[in-house]
């Protein structure tokens, strides 16, 4: 994520978004907390196309990706599917 920092992310708190990971991950969250300190987003995982990785962890929802392995962020519009 070269285009922007950590603080640019805290635009994103409260929001469903679309994220691409630097892994080839497509992930549809709810954004529920950006770290600054530890330079990391928790959110609620809606959607994802590698759902091989969450199987172990059927019960959980939340989870975290460090900034640095964003290489892209959106919001999700009402009414849209912005894939």
């Amino acid at each position: 994520m070269d285009r922007f920092g950590i603080s640019d992310l805290e635009k994103f708190d409260g929001k469903t978004v679309i994220i691409r990971s630097t892994e080839g991950e497509v992930i549809k969250a709810k954004v529920t907390f950006v770290s600054k300190p530890f330079r990391d987003i928790t959110f609620d995982l809606l959607e994802t196309n590698q759902p091989e990785r969450y199987a172990s962890d059927a019960k959980k929802t939340a989870y975290v990706i460090p900034w640095e392995y964003i290489s892209d962020i959106k919001v999700v519009l009402e009414g849209t599917e912005n894939r």
